[in-house]
């Protein structure tokens, strides 16, 4: 595997992770998943490289009406 796919499945794992903590943090209501990801990829590639830690749950997210 090179480093770049390595990089791939890395930013791929951080934000499944994140879309998921955004999901839970706004109750876990369905239908937003879209939305939900395309925050952890704008969160995540604003993270510095090599940088694993993701922002706090509820952190840069509006609360759920």
């Amino acid at each position: 595997m090179t480093n770049q796919d390595e990089a791939g499945h890395r930013r791929h794992r951080l934000i499944e992770q994140r879309a998921y903590a955004i999901y839970q943090a706004r109750g876990g209501h369905d239908g937003l998943d879209t939305e939900d990801w395309l925050q952890a990829e704008r969160e995540v590639d604003a993270l510095p490289p090599e940088d694993d830690r993701l922002p706090n749950a509820g952190e840069g997210e509006e609360e759920a009406p």
